[in-house]
């Protein structure tokens, strides 16, 4: 190409919103310019009740629009069950008492009518004005947009029927045709599969993050030509290591980020609980600790389950916090935790965030793209969720288990997995869709 391609970036969630899809899209755009590629990003304008975490900068000189969000019944319906929870004062939050059963067929079937095709859909208007009034103005060579929310691909779609610009489709989860676990009614899932197919017949190149599911994508349109599924992972940023403060006696087990949609903590806990009572390890050996914004049933769990652990301190929660925080905290930690549960398809984006310290990893998951990934790495020891003793006999193997320098870790997996060289892939595919056939 003799000039700089510009690209639309479409993707509800971007900084400051502190979603843990964000970091894939900033560092994107962070590094495309070095290959050639100008992103500019058509996002959600940040609203006051929407999380947010302003310690992650953005790339200077990058263009970003911000589109604003419609109400919905959705938004009117958890305004008013906010409401209804700070009047009942006088509960604790964590009581089990609490926490809902599974709603009955009529709120299912609600609450699924206003989340279709996910619960942003009221950016959907004003997102596809701004676009269309960008690339009626300006030059755009392509479309990237990235889900979930899907709403994103709903707008690029848009955009693509309107002015024929070329468009890739970036699944950063399986939205409708691959879903581990069918909550929803049956025809949301349709609707769901009918939209996904539409996006994706107007896509040029569709991406998958994980190599499973693309293979689950392409298998779901065979009629498709199987070259234009790619994968493109998660990866790593420069995270800036910070010198160990604890004084080490005690060794910090460490679950940074959520936990949510039926990711199972009960046989760890249990297996903890086993290791004590057998005397294999001693209480005051260790810490661990779930940092992050999780569902009030785990922690009912927890307390269920092994009280004397959450009391004397062995197992914290505590709330999300920052990004900076974050990563700092990643550095003092001796054993990183992911439980992946049944969802075969994904590797969590946090994945490749501990990878980069070299600190050893302890992930409970079934079989699927995390326990692939672990084992191409080595970055440490897998177990299957349903024993507790299998459990606690490898968290023991986990806690021996050496770590490596980040500098190593560079070395071997920075080709792979760093975003600068990520960017560059999709930076070489970007420049594919925009060249003429023939």
């Amino acid at each position: 190409m003799d000039r700089q391609l510009r690209v639309l970036m479409v993707s509800h969630t971007f900084p400051p919103l502190a979603e843990v899809g964000a970091i894939r899209i900033s560092q994107l755009c962070r590094y495309l310019p070095d290959w050639g590629i100008e992103p500019i990003v058509l996002c959600a304008q940040e609203r006051s009740t929407d999380l947010q975490d302003y310690s992650r900068k953005l790339a200077p000189g990058l263009r970003v629009l911000r589109a604003p969000m419609m109400s919905t019944p959705l938004d009117w319906y958890a305004a008013a069950r906010r409401r209804l929870l700070r009047n009942e004062g006088a509960h604790n939050p964590s009581d089990p008492a609490r926490i809902s059963p599974n709603p009955g067929i009529l709120r299912r079937n609600f609450r699924s009518l206003l989340q279709l095709p996910d619960r942003y859909w009221g950016w959907y208007p004003s997102a596809v004005r701004l676009g269309t009034q960008l690339l009626r103005e300006e030059k755009i060579d392509a479309i990237f947009s990235s889900g979930p929310p899907w709403t994103s691909h709903l707008v690029a779609r848009s955009l693509k029927k309107k002015f024929a610009t070329p468009l890739i489709l970036d699944f950063r989860d399986p939205w409708a045709s691959a879903l581990p676990v069918e909550t929803s009614p049956a025809w949301w899932l349709r609707s769901a599969q009918r939209m996904q197919q539409s996006c994706i017949r107007h896509s040029d190149i569709v991406l998958g993050n994980t190599e499973r599911l693309t293979a689950a994508l392409q298998r779901r349109y065979p009629d498709r030509d199987a070259i234009s599924f790619r994968t493109l992972t998660n990866g790593f940023e420069d995270l800036v290591a910070t010198p160990r403060q604890k004084p080490g006696s005690r060794k910090l087990l460490l679950h940074l980020g959520s936990l949510y949609a039926h990711r199972r903590i009960d046989t760890f806990l249990m297996a903890l609980a086993d290791l004590i009572a057998s005397g294999r390890l001693s209480p005051d050996s260790f810490e661990v600790l779930f940092q992050g914004e999780n569902d009030p049933s785990y922690l009912a769990e927890a307390t269920r389950l092994v009280p004397q652990l959450m009391q004397n301190g062995c197992i914290r929660f505590s709330p999300r916090i920052s990004c900076d925080q974050a990563g700092k905290l990643l550095w003092q930690s001796d054993l990183l935790l992911l439980f992946q549960g049944s969802h075969s398809l994904q590797v969590p984006a946090k994945f490749y965030e501990y990878l980069q310290t070299g600190v050893p990893i302890f992930a409970v998951s079934e079989d699927g793209a995390l326990t692939d990934v672990m084992r191409q790495t080595q970055a440490g020891i897998c177990v299957r969720s349903e024993d507790p003793r299998e459990i606690a006999s490898r968290l023991l193997e986990a806690l021996e288990w050496p770590a490596r320098t980040p500098e190593k870790v560079r070395e071997q997996f920075a080709d792979r997995y760093h975003y600068r060289n990520l960017a560059r892939s999709l930076g070489g595919w970007i420049e594919e869709v925009c060249t003429p056939k023939g």
